[in-house]
């Protein structure tokens, strides 16, 4: 217990203990963030093949992604899931409108 009376480590209620992120961890979350960007790259220039209510919708998914990062940090595994969802999502909207929607480049 220090001076205050609180035992060393307690957390109160709202309040999160600290986590600390370990090298490794670092690194996923530095490679997640370059992924994302470069998706974020991706996203932008798909007005060259893809509408642009299309683009948008993956414009929003992409920033929901983004945020859901920053708010994740803690935990790397989950952050370095979200570049490779939202490209998986990309893929899959291009391609179902090169399929049944007839975009083309």
């Amino acid at each position: 217990m220090d001076s205050t009376g609180v035992r060393a480590g307690a957390a109160g209620p709202g309040v999160r203990p600290e986590a600390t992120v370990t090298f490794w961890g670092r690194a996923a979350l530095l490679l997640a963030t370059l992924l994302q960007l470069a998706v974020g790259v991706v996203v932008a220039a798909s007005r060259l093949i893809m509408p642009g209510w299309a683009v948008t919708g993956l414009a929003a998914v992409w920033c929901v992604g983004t945020i859901a990062m920053v708010r994740r940090r803690r935990t790397p595994a989950s952050v370095l899931a979200v570049p490779l969802v939202t490209t998986a999502l990309w893929l899959a909207v291009a391609g179902a409108g090169g399929a049944w929607l007839g975009w083309t480049a």
